[in-house]
């Protein structure tokens, strides 16, 4: 196993050559959605070093095949079979991975496997009764143990880890509370409760949601500005993102399409362009500085060009624009920005 400065194919060991619809990659694995509902992973079913029965890849094995906790998958192999575990006929549509687990979506329902859940087998996850009950979930995002999903009519609900270790007032669910673990996925407070969602990302320590009026929101932790509320105020709830919700009247305002919480720093697509906020240790603002910041900062050397997608990484990150050009920036120390020889951070 290498590192690779420059972007490669993964290896073809199976009849994949079709086309993924969705992919993930969690600390040590990823997996990926092909367009008949196949779905692969490789990587590591759980990490070296690691303890208990990750199984990252939900394949199931554990009564008839123990050796299947620790394998390591050097190239992509199917993973869940559908037809045996809980999809029933059912195909997985989204897929999300955290440190050490897997979820996905299928038919509108939640399924997660790893080591928050302690099986090697999809466990289809309940949701609370407060708020609309009954709605399919549609968009999915998952980081280290702590996890969020858009539904049908806009909610958002989140899951898993809630508190931050040294941030005292930091909810990463979203929620107002301060329970440390919530195993099913619970309502996220005001003002987000009652607004229609259309995307929600996860990040390290923190969460941001778009809503369907181009507003952003975010809440947990907020030590490096990652919330982009102008100040350095954690939340258990919901708080506006600077210049996408008038919060004056006669305020403003621009409209946000996506956003990606990264570690400590977020980057969101808001009018077309590329929008960053949060720490800069590493030039993961793009903004040819290190200078932290507490509200959504244009990424100048790229303002002339338009963007659709965005996702942030530990330190980094990167957006893909209309003429299908990707462009990344920030740590550069395994060759995360695919630029082949460069520096520790462009």
């Amino acid at each position: 196993i290498t590192t690779s400065a420059t972007p490669k194919r993964a290896i073809d060991q199976a009849p994949l050559n079709r086309s993924f619809v969705d992919i993930a990659m969690g600390n040590s694995h990823t997996c990926g959605i092909l367009a008949n509902g196949d779905m692969y992973c490789w990587g590591a079913n759980r990490p070296s070093g690691g303890s208990g029965l990750f199984g990252t890849f939900g394949i199931g094995k554990e009564d008839d095949d123990p050796k299947y906790s620790t394998i390591t998958w050097r190239y992509p192999r199917q993973a869940i079979d559908t037809s045996e575990f809980a999809f029933g006929s059912n195909f997985a549509t989204k897929v999300t991975a955290g440190a050490n687990n897997t979820c996905v979506i299928s038919a509108g329902s939640i399924y997660c496997w790893g080591d928050t859940w302690n099986t090697y087998r999809p466990d289809r996850l309940a949701t609370s009764l407060d708020g609309p009950a009954n709605r399919a979930a549609v968009d999915i995002d998952f980081d280290g143990d702590t996890g969020c999903a858009t539904y049908e009519g806009g909610a958002t609900r989140c899951w898993g880890q809630n508190t931050v270790s040294g941030i005292p007032n930091a909810g990463m669910l979203g929620t107002n509370s301060s329970t440390s673990w919530v195993p099913q996925p619970n309502i996220v407070s005001s003002p987000l409760r009652d607004k229609e969602t259309i995307q929600t990302s996860v990040g390290q320590n923190h969460a941001c949601s778009i809503t369907k009026e181009g507003e952003a929101y975010c809440w947990g932790a907020n030590n490096a500005g990652q919330m982009g509320t102008g100040d350095y105020n954690s939340s258990r709830v919901p708080v506006a993102v600077a210049q996408t919700v008038g919060l004056n009247s006669g305020d403003s305002t621009m409209v946000a399409t996506k956003v990606a919480a990264g570690y400590d720093h977020t980057c969101a697509i808001i009018e077309a362009q590329v929008y960053c906020w949060g720490a800069n240790n590493d030039g993961q603002l793009g903004n040819v500085s290190t200078t932290y910041q507490t509200k959504p900062l244009l990424v100048a050397a790229i303002a002339d060009k338009k963007f659709t997608k965005i996702t942030s990484g530990k330190y980094f990150s990167c957006a893909a624009s209309t003429t299908n050009e990707v462009y990344c920036w920030g740590k550069n120390t395994k060759g995360q920005l695919g630029r082949g020889g460069a520096p520790a951070w462009a």
